[in-house]
């Protein structure tokens, strides 16, 4: 039977299937720009005047029948939609001198052809389409980038919004210098976000929510026995699905949220040997492990509930309240089972067998008051309350058998119980008094403390150990504006932080950060920020400090829609010192560790149109970590125990583009992008290593210099 459909229903029908023809192009996943910014990603003039076309278009939609319409570069009028849709085609050309696996562990850019970019853009012209008002679908380097991006918004008035997001990452890590290079990641993940809000415009909206991410690939580790580590290989996947019903609603000045989620998770990783003699990496000794494999699957859910209600009492007083309950359970089997030969030459086997459960209830509350005391003065009081306990079991079976020379076999069976109850209750509360003179003046100044108490409980309820920590912080800052386009702020912290979960004291810390914005014109704009923190812990026995100093300026100028440029310089210094115990020919040592760190980093930005249809795009980037001074040199082993680390390093990124615009339909563009890391200045044992597996020197500067060329072409309709 032969349908026909109207006109306006054709285009309409026309518009999904181009939509779902183009995402059916791309890998299962989604995708999004490299991880740092890329000449390729930059808009050339044509797309900088997308906004001009789009209000030229609405113009021409409701324009009157004697009117003389305007045409739009782009885009045009499909029934009762402007459409407007792009797509950029090309292919990568990377040749890569060096350390291959340092390349893709920092940009992993691969060689090979790519949709760049898509994008599909439809609007109702009345507002009163069939199916939708509103439909726009993005997607970016699809086809094997490291990062990749997807999404698809729609909407109809009065009945739904949509909203979905796909993302895929291609994580890759092998770097020679870090455990052998025996702990390697090459796993592909993949994040998806679906939301649908029914009736956005009513009082009562109702939300619907489907999200879920997962990850696959294999990975390299080492498994520790008879004194030894052995390098082993293993395939990770794992997965989540997240569930969400909610609703938000708002009754004259209040404001009413509330949601339930469900969590499934599920990791099915393995650890397995494929080798039949692993020897590991120290050569004297003698062990063999001829068989390893270990299987751990994972099963856990969440609840969630929360929820929130905002709004104010009479006109000066505002109100915030919002909590949530957690119910995370946990079930865990492991399966292991190990062969081989220990150091006096036994053959030993070894099989365990172990479940184990973990519950962890947690509860939160926010609570928030703020009370106008005058025009421009405000008092507010922020408390979080938040308590968590995991509960723990675990049932272990270990089971050897040993058997010498002589033949002699001796089995032992070892039953392991342990129990164990971790509950923590956190507290915070802030007082921040606000206040300005206008607009040329404003600050604050606050309080803040902080209680934590963390309870231990073993088996017996006599194993139990507490402890409790107290902070007071004092916050402040204000913010000074004697022009309209000149800002200055400056913020200030002192006290102590309670984030680290080990026996010492809070941190005791003092940030200062002091901010300017200046806009010398029109055209020109300064930005500039300096920023120091420093941080003691006041425990003798570990007597650790850090201190962290950055310094920024960028300028950006733009003296014409065809012009603009952008650059600036950063400097970031990392200074920490703490006392170490170690242990050497089991004689208790003890010394101290320093880490520098003194980073120089310049970029600059510019496009340049050449002609109306010829724009250039230039980028540099430049970091170079000049490391420890010359007086503390790293040494391997140092006389006084001080050992000092550092990780001076260079690199260097220039790029380039020409985009051609052939006609308002078709850009032709051609990039090119270099990265140059360099390692070889770095001193001493940073330079190479000697394998304890095999003897061999093994090279150890992860240097490389990388040339990528990518030609697309961009159509546009």
């Amino acid at each position: 039977m032969k349908i026909t459909l109207p006109n306006k229903h054709r285009w309409i029908a026309q518009m999904v299937a181009v939509v779902a023809l183009s995402l059916s192009l791309l890998p299962p996943g989604g995708l999004q720009t490299l991880a740092q910014s890329s000449v390729e990603k930059s808009k050339t003039t044509q797309q900088s005047n997308q906004a001009d076309d789009e209000l030229v278009a609405a113009r021409t939609a409701v324009a009157k029948p004697n009117d003389k319409p305007q045409t739009p570069d782009t885009g045009r009028m499909a029934g009762n939609y402007a459409v407007r849709s792009s797509i950029e085609l090309g292919y990568r050309w990377v040749d890569v001198n060096g350390d291959v696996n340092r390349f893709t562990s920092d940009v992993n850019v691969r060689e090979g052809f790519r949709v760049l970019d898509f994008s599909f853009d439809a609007r109702s012209i009345d507002g009163n389409g069939a199916l939708f008002d509103f439909l726009r679908a993005d997607v970016s380097s699809a086809g094997g980038d490291q990062t990749q991006y997807y999404s698809l918004r729609m909407d109809k008035t009065r009945y739904y919004k949509f909203d979905g997001r796909m993302r895929r990452f291609y994580y890759n890590r092998s770097l020679a210098g870090i455990a052998n290079n025996q702990h390697t990641y090459d796993i592909r993940q993949q994040v998806s976000d679906f939301t649908l809000k029914l009736f956005p415009q009513r009082a009562v909206k109702i939300n619907l929510g489907f999200g879920r991410s997962l990850g696959k690939g294999p990975f390299v580790t080492t498994y520790n026995t008879n004194g030894d580590q052995s390098p082993e290989i293993g395939n990770a996947r794992w997965a989540a699905n997240d569930y969400r019903l909610g609703a938000d609603a708002a009754l004259k000045s209040w404001s009413f949220f509330g949601e339930y989620l469900f969590r499934g998770f599920r990791n099915d990783s393995e650890q397995f040997q494929k080798v039949a003699r692993n020897v590991g990496n120290d050569v004297s000794n003698t062990a063999v492990l001829t068989l390893f494999d270990r299987d751990t699957p994972i099963r856990s859910s969440s609840h969630v509930i929360r929820g929130s209600v905002t709004g104010s009492i009479a006109n000066r007083i505002h109100v915030l309240l919002q909590g949530m309950h957690n119910d995370e359970k946990a079930k865990i089997n492991q399966y292991e089972v190990i062969a081989g030969t220990d150091t006096s030459n036994r053959s030993v086997s070894r099989l365990i067998l172990a479940t184990a459960e973990a519950k962890r209830p947690s509860t939160s509350a926010d609570a928030s008051l703020a009370v106008d005391l005058a025009e421009n003065v405000t008092l507010s009081n922020t408390s979080r309350y938040y308590k968590y306990r995991i509960l723990g079991d675990l049932n272990l079976s270990t089971n050897t058998t040993t058997r010498t020379v002589a033949g002699v076999v001796t089995n032992t069976l070892v039953p392991t119980l342990f129990r164990q109850t971790t509950d923590v209750t956190s507290y915070w509360n802030t007082l921040q008094l606000q206040f300005g003179r206008g607009r040329k003046f404003s600050g604050n100044l606050g309080w803040r403390y902080t209680f934590r108490n963390v309870q231990i409980i073993g088996a017996v309820a006599t194993d139990k150990e507490t402890e409790r920590q107290n902070t007071n912080t004092f916050i402040g800052g204000a913010r000074f504006r004697p022009s309209v386009r000149t800002d200055f702020f400056i913020d200030y912290e002192n006290g102590s932080s309670d984030n680290v979960f080990v026996r010492i004291n809070p941190i005791d810390y003092q940030r200062v950060r002091v901010r300017a914005n200046i806009g010398v014109r029109d055209t020109l704009s300064l930005h500039t920020t300096f920023t120091a923190t420093d941080r003691t812990n006041p425990t003798p026995q570990v007597k650790n400090d850090s201190d962290y100093r950055d310094f920024s300026v960028s300028v950006m100028w733009e003296p014409k829609a065809r012009f603009w440029i952008d650059g600036g310089y950063n400097y970031d210094y990392i200074f920490s010192t703490a006392n170490i115990a170690f242990f050497v020919s089991s004689v208790l040592k003890t010394g101290t560790s320093r880490y520098y760190s003194r980073q120089h980093f310049f970029f600059f930005d510019t496009r340049i149109g050449v002609t109306k249809r010829l724009d250039l795009f230039v980028l540099y980037r430049y970091l170079k970590d000049v490391g420890a001074p010359n007086a503390a040199a790293p040494v391997l082993v140092p006389a006084n125990n001080d050992f000092v680390t550092s990780l001076p390093l260079q690199r260097h990124n220039p790029e380039a583009r020409l985009a051609f615009r052939c006609n308002n339909h078709v850009t032709a563009n051609l990039s090119y992008r270099h990265y140059s890391y360099n390692e070889r200045f770095n001193i001493g044992y940073f330079q190479s290593y000697t394998s304890t597996s095999t003897g061999v020197v093994v090279n150890n500067i992860p240097d490389y210099r990388a040339n990528i060329v990518t030609a697309s072409m961009r159509f546009t309709f």
